[in-house]
């Protein structure tokens, strides 16, 4: 009996306080300015969208109900989602992803995933396998568009029937939401759409257009990857996410971020419901966390990018359903090492989203003396994840090139460990307040990046850790990781996977404390307020791009990144008239170079070598400096920013270079025609080959 008041007064606690911190955090946002009316028209065509939508879904859920065909609007607003994918990223983006998910299944479906295995956890295992495999060979001139598509189109043969057992898996169970659930699956629906917006944007991204974009030019143009840290630094760091896209630009035949982007969105929203359903067992539940889950403004950044904390959330919260359940190791080693894997494949941090889990999984094999199914998975994991590490350690002696090299000494850097200091401001007790309140803190952000949701649904988070051992679990290994990760280094979007784990069960909480009514209005608010925030994550966003795509169309797309990116719009404008040529990028503030498909160098940071020389040369106005570096680079263009030195000037106008291109007052100069340079760096730099020729002696 106490105890069934204890519980009583607990929940009626947390109910008010849910609804307290819903009132005070929303009005903070609000008076402190947090949603981005100037936001170049942003918040008023948002507004306009999600009231069309709503309207819509209720008159179609409506007409639905009455005809005796329930869940309509769900149906219609996916439908119009890729609608809007295919039609801005083109019908081969939208064919690349249908393929590799397809393959994921063939391949994933090999792997038992446990009894009533999900799809969507068959496409992920799936999907690390791929990535392992293709990651090993990513040196080797194999890697031709024509073979992948031949092999992805065999194996999906191959696999034919596990395939169109895991698609009509997910037809079925998408029927049955639609059907049982018609409001909370048009909710997701409509919010998944509105995430999905992001993948209509080219590739604007500072990281994916400084380095992120190499290896899928590379891939494309010479059909091997270089392995080449001269002139990236991050060549060798841990690259599943980059592998996968780059395989999906080799089946599009272009670069096409959107494919593995949209993928990487699915496979987040299905973990989020995975996890809640494991949690809870309600699928209204389960639908109302992937829709905040989707509703996350960082979550819709990812869409933008090739960055990987947003892939890692969605590992994160496949790994935790799987957990939060009976681990079976002597079946299902392979497919557990197989994420395990995947983590570390993407990220060489995510080890400490990794550890707890694993040491929970040691513990629980030992307990039941599961030693085999426990060697299985530590062999897969390290197999799954291991390409970039192996090469990393083969090529400068590292195996987590650029981290720690105090302690391996790598000749590619210098002996320091490598830190962003901005990010070194501290933790204090504000901490959750600041995350969203004063956001710019911990990231290129505005106010309100972090979102809403978390802090509106701590007591729902801290009621569900107190009323369940699977939750207090998940609970604190969020806790514990994003906290360990925050104390080294404070920047927001490293710790989203643990943000995404926390709203999960955030939203459990929530429902376990909440009235129905109450639940079902709070939900699709906490929502809203979310996809307002919207712009804060990034000054991309901030421009309201989406105006540009819908006045003028999927032409819009060259337009945005002339006016954001100019230095790549205008390497690529250089290459597609000489091919063959080489360019060199003296613009630091813009090493935009990724996209030139290894035949563009960057004299920032990330190429240690030419940063030293621009350095040296800019202290001589004569420019016999630069002339040195120009002869020795044998470079036939150069990105000149409105900034050079007179040095640099002075030397390309000795050598006869001339202004041939411009964009937002940069300027690309170039060698006459019957006068192009050799383009040194690029065979001088090529490790694959080097170690190829090596071997084969």
């Amino acid at each position: 009996m106490n105890q069934q008041v204890l519980r009583s007064g607990l929940r009626g606690g947390a109910e008010f306080l849910l609804v307290l911190f819903f009132v005070v955090v929303g009005y903070a946002a609000w008076r402190k300015g947090l949603f981005p009316a100037s936001a170049n028209g942003y918040l008023g065509g948002y507004l306009q969208a999600a009231l069309a939508a709503a309207a819509g879904a209720l008159l179609v859920n409506l007409v639905a109900a009455r005809s005796g065909r329930p869940g309509g609007a769900a149906l219609v607003l996916g439908f119009l989602a890729v609608l809007g994918v295919a039609y801005y990223c083109g019908l081969s983006a939208l064919a690349a992803a249908a393929l590799l998910l397809a393959v994921s299944w063939g391949v994933g479906s090999l792997f038992h995933t446990g009894s009533g295995s999900d799809p969507w956890l068959t496409s992920l295992v799936g999907l690390a396998v791929v990535a392992a495999v293709v990651g090993w060979l990513l040196p080797f001139q194999v890697h031709d568009g024509r073979i992948h598509l031949a092999a992805a189109v065999l194996l999906v043969a191959w696999r034919r029937e596990a395939v169109l057992e895991q698609a009509r898996a997910v037809a079925a169970g998408f029927g049955q939401l639609r059907r049982q659930h018609p409001w909370w699956s048009s909710l997701l629906a409509g919010v998944a759409g509105f995430a999905s917006i992001a993948l209509w944007l080219p590739s604007l991204n500072y990281d994916d257009n400084a380095a992120h974009l190499g290896m899928v030019g590379q891939l494309l143009e010479g059909g091997y990857y270089r392995l080449d840290v001269s002139s990236q630094v991050w060549a060798v760091a841990p690259w599943a996410n980059n592998v996968l896209h780059s395989l999906a630009a080799l089946l599009a035949g272009q670069e096409s971020r959107a494919s593995m982007g949209l993928l990487w969105l699915l496979l987040g929203i299905s973990g989020a419901y995975r996890l809640a359903l494991a949690l809870d067992g309600r699928r209204e539940v389960a639908l109302a966390a992937a829709a905040v889950f989707a509703s996350h403004p960082l979550t819709v950044y990812f869409g933008s990018t090739m960055q990987v904390d947003g892939c890692v959330a969605a590992v994160v919260l496949h790994l935790a359903a799987l957990l939060a359940g009976r681990c079976d190791l002597s079946r299902g080693a392979l497919a557990i090492g197989a994420l395990f894997g995947l983590l570390a494949g993407l990220k060489a941090s995510n080890v400490v989203y990794a550890l707890p889990a694993l040491a929970w999984i040691g513990w629980q094999a030992l307990r039941h003396r599961q030693w085999w199914g426990l060697a299985r998975l530590v062999v897969a994991a390290s197999v799954v994840g291991g390409s970039s590490y192996f090469y990393a350690l083969l090529v400068t002696g590292n195996p987590v090139f650029p981290l720690f090299n105090s302690i391996f000494q790598s000749p590619y850097m210098p002996p320091v460990d490598f830190l962003d200091a901005r990010w070194r401001a501290g933790i204090d007790a504000s901490l959750l307040w600041d995350l969203t309140f004063h956001s710019p803190r911990f990231g290129e952000h505005a106010p309100g990046a972090a979102g809403l949701a978390f802090l509106v649904l701590l007591p729902g988070c801290i009621y569900a850790m107190s009323c369940s051992r699977a939750a207090c679990a998940v609970g604190l290994w969020a806790l514990a990781s994003g906290l360990l990760l925050f104390a080294q280094l404070q920047y927001l979007r490293y710790v989203f996977p643990a943000l995404a784990l926390l709203g999960t069960v955030g939203v459990v909480g929530a429902a376990g404390c909440l009235r129905r009514a109450g639940f079902a209005a709070g939900i699709p608010l906490l929502a809203a307020a979310n996809l307002a925030l919207v712009p804060t994550t990034i000054w991309i966003f901030k421009e309201n791009p989406w105006q540009a795509l819908l006045l003028e169309g999927r032409g819009a797309r060259t337009q945005l990144v002339a006016e954001m990116i100019p230095q790549r719009a205008l390497i690529e404008r250089y290459l597609a008239r000489d091919p063959d040529t080489c360019v060199l990028n003296s613009d630091t503030s813009a090493p935009f170079v990724a996209g030139g498909k290894g035949r563009a160098h960057s004299m920032a940071w990330y190429d240690q070598r030419l940063k030293l020389a621009k350095e040296w040369a800019d202290e001589d106005p004569s420019g016999e400096r630069w002339r040195e570096v120009l002869r020795a680079t044998g470079t036939s263009g150069i990105v000149v920013p409105a900034e050079a030195s007179p040095g640099q000037r002075a030397a390309m106008q000795a050598l006869g270079y001339v202004p041939v291109d411009r964009e937002r007052g940069v300027e690309l100069w170039s060698l006459p025609g019957n006068r192009q340079g050799e383009c040194r760096l690029g065979a001088v730099r090529d490790q694959a080959r080097r170690i190829l020729q090596r071997n084969n002696r």
